[in-house]
C-alpha cells in the first residue's frame, strides 16, 4: 500500500460520524466530447462482448475539456468527470451517469448523485485550494462553511476553522504525467466535530493536483486527481 493510500485510509477513519443533476446549462460541446469518449468504452447493443477499452491520456486530452478522476474513499469506484459547465470561477464536472462535482480551483464546492449531496461549500477569500498559492505562502488558517441536506431552506450549515501542516516533497504520476509537490495535511475543527483533508500541492505554483476532501458526515471523503486542468 502506498503512502498516499495509507494516509487516505487514516483520514477515512478520522472522519467523525455526526449524528441527479439535470442537463440544463451544460456546455453542449463538452457534452458531445464526453459522449464521444463514452461511445468508445460502451459497445453497441448488438456488438459481441469484448473487454472495455482503456482510455489513454491522449484520448482524454483530445476532448479539449478539463477532466478529473474522482471516487468516494469509502467504497467508491473511480470515475472520469468532464468539465461541462462554467459559472464564474466554479467548474461543474459530470460523468456519463450525470453525477456531478463542482470545483472552484481544486476546492470541492458541491456534489450531486454520489451519495448524500454536498449542497454548497464556501471558504475564506485566501483559500489556497480555490486560488493556487505557492506552498510556502499558504495562510495559517482558512474558514470553511458547508451546507448539508436537512429539513430547512438552506439545509444544515456547519462551520470549521482549518490549519495546514506540511509533509514530504515527492513526485506523483497522474495518468503518465509526473508532478513534483508537497503533501499538505489540513485539520479542520468546529462545533460539530473535526476532520482532516489531504492535498498534493505543486512545488512551484501551489496548484493542488490531487486531494482528499471531506464533503459531509454521511458522504465522507472524496479522493480526486486533476488529469486535465481548467484553462
Amino acid at each position: 500500500m502506498t503512502t498516499w493510500c495509507k494516509r487516505a485510509a487514516m483520514l477515512a477513519a478520522l472522519v467523525l460520524v455526526l449524528a441527479g443533476c439535470t442537463q440544463e446549462g451544460f456546455n453542449p460541446i463538452a457534452r458531445a466530447g464526453a459522449d464521444q469518449l463514452i461511445a468508445r468504452v460502451r459497445p453497441a447493443p448488438d456488438a459481441p462482448a469484448t473487454p472495455p477499452a482503456v482510455l489513454t491520456r491522449q484520448d482524454i486530452e483530445a476532448l479539449g475539456v478539463a477532466t478529473i478522476r474522482l471516487r468516494l474513499v469509502e467504497g467508491g469506484r473511480g470515475s472520469l468527470f468532464y468539465g461541462a459547465a462554467q459559472n464564474a470561477d466554479v467548474t461543474t464536472y459530470v460523468t456519463q451517469l450525470r453525477e456531478s462535482v463542482g470545483l472552484r480551483g481544486s476546492q470541492v464546492v458541491s456534489t450531486r448523485g454520489l451519495g448524500t449531496d454536498l449542497l454548497r461549500a464556501t471558504s475564506s477569500p485566501d483559500d489556497p485550494l480555490a486560488r493556487p498559492v505557492p506552498p510556502g505562502q499558504w495562510p495559517a488558517r482558512v474558514e470553511r462553511t458547508y451546507e448539508l441536506p436537512a429539513h430547512a431552506p438552506r439545509g444544515r450549515i456547519e462551520r470549521y476553522s482549518c490549519t495546514f501542516s506540511y509533509g514530504e516533497v515527492r513526485t506523483i504520476a497522474i495518468l503518465t504525467v509526473e508532478h513534483q509537490g508537497v503533501e499538505v495535511t489540513e485539520t479542520c475543527r468546529g462545533p460539530a466535530g473535526e476532520f482532516q483533508n489531504l492535498h498534493f500541492a505543486d512545488l512551484g505554483s501551489g496548484f493542488v493536483w490531487r486531494s482528499i476532501q471531506w464533503t459531509g458526515p454521511q458522504q465522507g471523503l472524496v479522493d480526486f486527481e486533476v488529469i486535465v486542468p481548467r484553462r
